[in-house]
C-alpha cells in the first residue's frame, strides 16, 4: 500500500480500533512487533495526531521504510 494524503484521511476517518488493527497489521507484514515501535494501542489519538500533521516528506518516508521492508 502506498500511503499518500488521501488515503492518509481515510486511515483518519476510521474509528480507533480499525485504525489499530490496520497499524498493527502493517507492521507485522512488514516483520516488525508493533511492540517494539513503542506502538500502545491505548495512546492511539497520539498516533492520530502524529499522522495528521504528516507532511509529504515523511509520508515519502513511511512509503520508503514499507517498501523496503517488504524487499528485504
Amino acid at each position: 500500500m502506498q500511503l499518500d494524503k488521501q488515503k492518509l484521511a481515510l486511515l483518519l476517518a476510521l474509528p480507533d480500533s480499525a485504525l489499530t488493527q490496520i497499524v498493527t497489521d502493517l507492521a507485522k507484514e512488514a516483520g516488525v512487533s508493533p511492540a517494539s515501535l513503542g506502538f500502545d494501542p491505548t495512546q492511539i489519538s497520539k498516533l492520530r495526531a502524529a499522522l495528521a500533521g504528516a507532511s509529504d516528506k515523511d509520508l515519502a518516508e513511511i512509503n520508503r521504510l514499507l517498501n523496503e521492508k517488504k524487499q528485504g
